[in-house]
């Protein structure tokens, strides 16, 4: 089963959020966003939204509990759903996100709660931190 939950579009891409029952073998609820491309940008459990679907989260928290276990700071670009910076809701991780439209997406179809989104190029962003503040950047 796919539901379309939200379909619109910014001045960066097409935007879809859609219920399924079946993701990647697993059953259950699942909420996937998707850009323009098809591909799949973010998912969450719906049962279990605390739950790092993706291979990709869950690669990118191994690698930062791995090498930087206790970072304080963060600076990550990219948002999604925001499954990255939920994860670490406890830390100061900046956000950056190109696009308000994914933000505002992520707020009302994803629940998401976590840390400071800046709008804007995550170059650009990245280029107005303090130099070496940043314990993690991703």
């Amino acid at each position: 089963m796919n539901q379309i939950v939200y379909k619109g579009s910014s001045p960066f891409q097409n935007i879809t959020v859609l219920d399924r029952s079946r993701f990647g073998g697993m059953h259950g609820r699942f909420r996937l966003l998707k850009f323009t491309d098809d591909i799949v940008q973010g998912v969450m459990d719906l049962e279990n939204p605390s739950r790092l679907v993706l291979s990709y989260s869950r690669t990118v928290v191994d690698l930062i509990d791995h090498y930087v276990p206790d970072f304080k700071e963060g600076f990550i670009i990219g948002h999604g759903i925001g499954v990255i910076s939920s994860y670490y809701s406890s830390r100061n991780l900046v956000t950056a996100e190109i696009d308000p439209l994914v933000v505002e997406i992520s707020k009302k179809y994803f629940g998401y709660l976590g840390n400071k989104i800046d709008i804007g190029d995550g170059r650009e962003l990245l280029k107005k931190q303090v130099d070496k503040s940043q314990d993690i950047i991703f």
